[in-house]
């Protein structure tokens, strides 16, 4: 099985890139994220697409410090309710409603995208808020390939987070990681 692994940052795939894995980094945020996955993803023809990098939470459930996937990923940035279309859902090519995007992975989280590094849920009933993940779901979804999002959890969203504590939890965070996504790709495998 050829795996695709991408994130923001080439300092996010370097385990990955170390471990021998196919990476692709795509910068910060939607477009760049989504552009650059489509490239990757057509250039380089993976059976599954994972992304990895940091994420900030809603809930309670998600601590910070711990990595999680997740089931579900919505663009809570995309608001066509004057076309009578719920916050978050979009119109693909075709004209076909395109709302939550499904993903692999073992848990059960909803993960919503964010164009800025702090924003509120809006009603969106997501767990935790990134900057490339949606974007990275959809192009997998375009090209038919499946795609698994891990995500660090670095802080509550809108609550301030000292960038000494910023960059430990990144440092302890990256091999936790590293080895969550290696066991994922083992169940797969077998």
């Amino acid at each position: 099985m050829k795996v695709l692994v991408t994130a923001a940052s080439l300092q996010e795939l370097a385990p990955f890139r170390k471990a021998g894995f196919a990476t692709a980094p795509l910068g910060t945020g939607l477009t760049l994220a989504g552009v650059n996955a489509g490239i990757a993803i057509c250039g380089q023809e993976p059976d599954l697409v994972i992304n990895v990098g940091t994420a900030g939470t809603f809930s309670k459930r998600l601590v910070i410090g711990s990595v999680h996937s997740f089931s579900q990923v919505l663009n809570r940035d995309q608001d066509l309710g004057e076309y009578h279309l719920r916050r978050g859902a979009t119109l693909d090519h075709a004209c076909r409603t395109v709302a939550e995007l499904s993903l692999l992975g073992p848990e059960r989280y909803v993960l919503a995208s964010s164009s800025a590094f702090s924003c509120d849920d809006a009603g969106c009933a997501a767990d935790a808020a990134d900057m490339e993940a949606y974007s990275v779901a959809y192009a997998a979804f375009r090209t038919g390939k499946r795609c698994a999002v891990f995500k660090l959890i670095t802080d509550d969203v809108g609550r301030h987070v000292a960038l000494a504590d910023y960059k430990r939890i990144l440092r302890e965070g990256r091999e936790a990681m590293f080895e969550q996504v290696v066991g994922f790709i083992r169940t797969l495998e077998q």
